[in-house]
């Protein structure tokens, strides 16, 4: 059976267990089942169909507040999130508040959490903090990201560091737009340190995010007047790009580009034309592949 086969079968329980609930409860099922058929929707792409069980369900999280009743905690979080999920598409007000009801309840959520184990909170954290970052909310995505450092703790695992270093770059990107240079420095510092590690041995998910982030923190090393750092960095850059290049991991050489562009205009202002010049002609290489191959005929030397 396919998964959308999987998905119809399912689909269609919860629409006979949803119609039966609703006639005879208890509320607590119904709950239940109204999230999980929200988050069937969800992954048959049916925003529309998925926002409205997220929104019964968060009626009824209401009600049983407002009468002095507990709501359990992970459907309490599975509801605000299915519904934040939707509303960060056009709606990021919305969002943000949905995702704000959550972090009240971050200090419940461990993993003996019904639904949750380490794995699906940190996804969470992480996937919330993104949205609001995304949104332009870089101030209310902390939280998030705090939470998901404390659930990883000191766990050792490749997953686990992985997460760990988009953890830290986030919080990077949260101080930069705050204006905290020296804290943006420090953080994107963690997250390299962390993807250099995995990278070294090939166990780093997405090398992209090691250029990023080494792109990320010699602009913050820039606005601190550290040219040195900053030239420093934007070359490991062009390293891991050259190599992502070569093996076809990457296949956009813009980047590239761009960033010996940056190099060179370093190294000019410093009046260094030689290693300016030197950029410039691999900013040439990357952007025009052909222009290497024309030099040599020519017999017009370059070095890199």
């Amino acid at each position: 059976m396919s998964s959308d086969e999987h998905l119809d079968t399912a689909l269609s329980e919860y629409n006979a267990k949803i119609a039966k609930l609703e006639d005879s409860g208890p509320v607590s099922d119904l709950l239940e089942a109204l999230i999980n058929r929200g988050s069937i929707f969800l992954m048959m792409e049916s925003s529309i169909s998925a926002l409205s069980d997220f929104d019964e369900a968060i009626d009824i999280i209401e009600d049983e507040i407002s009468s002095g009743n507990d709501v359990d905690t992970g459907l309490y979080i599975r509801a605000f999130e299915g519904r934040g999920r939707i509303l960060c598409v056009g709606e990021p007000a919305r969002m943000a508040e949905d995702y704000r009801r959550i972090e009240e309840r971050l200090d419940d959520l461990n993993v003996h959490t019904r639904y949750f184990d380490l794995r699906s909170i940190v996804q969470m954290c992480c996937g919330c903090a993104d949205d609001l970052i995304e949104s332009g909310l870089h101030s209310q995505a902390e939280p998030f990201i705090r939470k998901a450092l404390d659930v990883l703790g000191s766990r050792m695992g490749d997953w686990e560091d992985n997460r760990r270093s988009d953890c830290h770059a986030l919080l990077g990107e949260i101080y930069e737009d705050a204006g905290k240079v020296s804290d943006a420095i420090r953080e994107y510092g963690t997250a390299i340190d962390i993807e250099s590690y995995l990278s070294e041995r090939n166990l780093i998910e997405d090398r992209m995010h090691l250029v990023s982030d080494l792109t990320a923190r010699a602009d913050m090393r820039s606005k601190a007047g550290d040219t040195d750092g900053c030239i420093s960095d934007m070359i490991r850059a062009t390293d891991v790009l050259e190599d992502m290049l070569s093996t076809g991991q990457c296949h956009d050489p813009k980047i590239m580009v761009d960033l010996c562009q940056s190099i060179a205009s370093q190294y000019m202002e410093r009046g260094d034309v030689k290693e300016s010049e030197r950029f410039l002609l691999k900013a040439v290489k990357h952007g025009l592949p052909n222009v290497e191959n024309a030099m040599n005929r020519l017999g017009i030397k370059h070095s890199e």
